[in-house]
């Protein structure tokens, strides 16, 4: 019976909480008409108060858009060529020793979209033998199967490597753009490091989205003096699936800073299966096909 109380004890609790955004919006709509009645200069106060709020929201967020557009033009004003081959340092890599991998997920997108960003992908001035191009689609997406077929045949000589990943949506996975990525991390480590031998160090991974347009410049970017120029001593970058990753929106300029405080060690290889898994000897077999087409 005490049981019983707590639980609609709770289920109070919660329905009370429930009703609180939606009685303070109510309040804050009626509030006013109501109190200008009774105290006018309360009221007042109040919609000075408000709009002064907004007139401050507003002005921070013109003075944002200015900031960031005069910053989107500095980049593309910058010669990063120039910068790269003006770094003299002999402790710094090669940066022709990088390979720049494009990551894209998708699912259901039209072909003219795709197309626009495997074409700004192909165009950016990074030497060809040093781009891959990696597309991620649903093994149940007929139409996008098709057009990465498609893709392939008019941009995969801009590329080293054109990959198409299938995700097979293994089960108890929150389907999104986040899974897909795991599982076309996972592959790309078996596929480009353990079968193929490439160094996880000197793969920059280009995690996009479908729609996104790359700059000309983009790969030289990324690997210019702003990432490696200020590397400090015992840096890394961050890894993720023993990869390399480059962020993309909120803090791009910074996307290839490389930490001091990441701990050295191995490049983080992914967890076997475990063999009581529901579908483990079904996902097995799909990964030594996706292996064999790859």
């Amino acid at each position: 019976m005490s049981e019983a109380r707590t639980e609609d004890r709770y289920l109070w609790l919660q329905r009370l909480l429930e009703m609180v955004p939606g009685t303070v919006s109510w309040a804050v709509i009626i509030g006013p008409i109501w109190l200008s009645f009774s105290y006018p200069e309360l009221v007042a106060y109040f919609v000075l108060s408000f709009d002064f709020y907004w007139l401050c929201r507003a002005v921070w967020f013109s003075g944002a858009v200015i900031v960031a557009y005069r910053r989107i033009r500095g980049v593309l004003r910058t010669d990063w060529q120039a910068r790269l081959d003006a770094l003299d340092d002999s402790s710094l890599p090669d940066w022709r020793s990088y390979t720049h991998l494009a990551l894209i997920p998708t699912y259901t997108e039209p072909l003219e979209t795709l197309r626009q960003t495997v074409k700004a992908l192909a165009g950016a001035q990074w030497p060809a033998e040093r781009k891959i191009c990696a597309i991620i689609t649903r093994e149940t997406d007929a139409a996008g199967i098709a057009n990465v077929g498609i893709l392939r045949d008019e941009f995969g000589a801009a590329f080293a490597d054109f990959l198409h990943i299938l995700d097979p949506l293994e089960p108890g996975i929150v389907v999104g753009k986040s899974s897909a990525m795991a599982w076309g991390g996972k592959h790309l480590y078996r596929y480009l490091v353990r079968e193929k031998g490439m160094d996880p160090r000197r793969i920059l991974v280009d995690v996009g989205g479908r729609d996104r347009t790359a700059g000309a410049h983009e790969g030289r970017a990324v690997q210019g003096p702003r990432g490696g120029h200020h590397l400090p001593a015992g840096g890394r970058a961050a890894f993720r699936d023993g990869l390399p990753g480059v962020r993309h929106g909120r803090g791009a300029a910074q996307r290839a800073a490389l930490h001091a405080h990441h701990r050295r060690r191995p490049a983080r290889e992914p967890s076997p299966r475990r063999d009581h898994h529901p579908r483990g000897a079904e996902l097995s077999r799909i990964t030594e096909v996706l292996s064999a087409k790859c």
